[in-house]
Formats: C-alpha cells, structure tokens, sequence
C-alpha cells in the first residue's frame, strides 16, 4: 500500500512538472530586468556620480569626526569616573568591615538585582546623574511647573546616599510632558465639559466600539467632523 501511495505521488509530481516549469521561467523573465538593474547599481556603486549617472541616487551619510582634544577629554573623564569608582568602592568596603557605620554596611549588605559591571555602572556612574531623572514636581503640568529641589550630602560617598526633599522648588520649562489635552490644570472651558461629559456617559479603558459599543457622543462627533469638512 506504501509502495502504491508513492508511485501515486511520482506520477503526479510528474503530470505537474510542466506546468512548474513554465510558472518558474515565466517568473524568471519578469525578475531578469530587476536583477541586472540591481547588478548595475552594484556595479557603479564605487564611484560617488555613478549612481546619479545610472539613474539611482545613492546616499552617502555624513561622518563626524573629533578632534584629538576632544577625544582625551572624553577619555580621560572615563578613566576619572571608573578610577572614583573603585576607589569609593574599596573605602565603602572597608569603613563597612572596620568602622561598620550604617551607611556603608547598608551598601554593601544591600539586595543586588545586577551584579558585575551593571552594578558598577549604577552605584557609581548613574547615581551622580540621578537628579536628572525622575524628579518630583509641585505644581500642575502646565506650559511651567514646580520642581522639588533635592539635595544628598556630599564627598567621596556622595552616591551612597539617598535623595532627600527640601522645601525649596524650582520653575521650570514643561518639555517633555504627554500634557497635550490641557486637562491637567484648571481650564475654563476645557476640563468643566469632560468633567460633566464623563460623568454623564461615564468611561472605560477600551476605546473601540466593540469593546464599548456605540453612544450618542460617539454620532455626535461623527456629525460635528463631517460638518466641519462639508460631509454631512
């Protein structure tokens, strides 16, 4: 029965090869133009106006360059930042073993969650730039803000501390916000009509109709956008 199934399956790969066959060479002409475009950029590629000549525009990115100045100063400010590090890392090490004051032993007996060179880059590389980040603010998120100014003791094991929230804030540009609705802040004519609007429909998490269904808000704005481009 195997031996007849197989026999089967020859005899109609061979009843379908002449129609594979004509498929592929049909295939093969059509692809043939493309190909020798493709080897005649390639080809014309190693000149810079070759490729304009032959129709196909290359582009050819820009490369930046530094100084030599510029690149010791980098440098050097790696070494600088890795040379602390180690240094502040051996202190740490040792005020924690022979003076064992809370500071250091809670650092050095703390939970990792990275080790190796990770852990090196944050305990001493990231937390000197950490005010950067995730800084807490005061006010609304309108065009302006509050930022709360904080503060860590400082020295060699500056890092080691946490920050600290004074009473002192700072205004300062909004810059990177998702405040593009303007209801964070108290609008005249803005946050009374979503306030009212979602107290009257309510509001859920899924926005699609399917999810939803369909409201009155929903024809109301389909009505005001096709009047608003002569639709309706």
């Amino acid at each position: 029965r195997d031996f007849a199934v197989s026999e089967k399956r020859d005899s109609d790969l061979e009843a379908q090869w002449p129609v594979v066959s004509s498929w592929t060479a049909s295939v093969g002409s059509i692809c043939e133009p493309h190909s020798k475009l493709l080897r005649c950029g390639s080809r014309v590629g190693g000149s810079k106006n070759a490729g304009v000549k032959a129709g196909i525009e290359r582009f050819e990115p820009e490369k930046l360059t530094m100084s030599l100045w510029v690149k010791i100063c980098a440098y050097f400010g790696y070494f600088l930042m890795v040379a602390l590090g180690v240094l502040r890392e051996f202190v740490a090490r040792m005020c924690a073993l022979l003076c064992r004051d809370n500071l250091t032993r809670g650092y050095v007996t703390r939970e990792r969650w990275s080790s190796g060179w990770a852990d090196f880059y944050k305990q001493h590389m990231y937390k000197f730039i950490a005010d950067c980040f995730n800084r807490p603010i005061a006010s609304a998120p309108d065009a302006t803000f509050d930022v709360i100014v904080r503060s860590r003791p400082a020295g060699l094991l500056a890092p080691l501390h946490d920050f600290k929230c004074t009473e002192e804030v700072q205004t300062c540009l909004n810059l990177a916000s998702h405040h593009y609705l303007g209801f964070g802040i108290e609008d005249e004519f803005c946050v009374p009509e979503a306030r009212a609007e979602a107290l009257k429909v309510g509001f859920f998490s899924g926005g699609p109709r399917t999810e939803g269904g369909t409201l009155q808000i929903h024809r109301d704005l389909e009505m005001e956008v096709a009047k608003f481009l002569s639709k309706g």
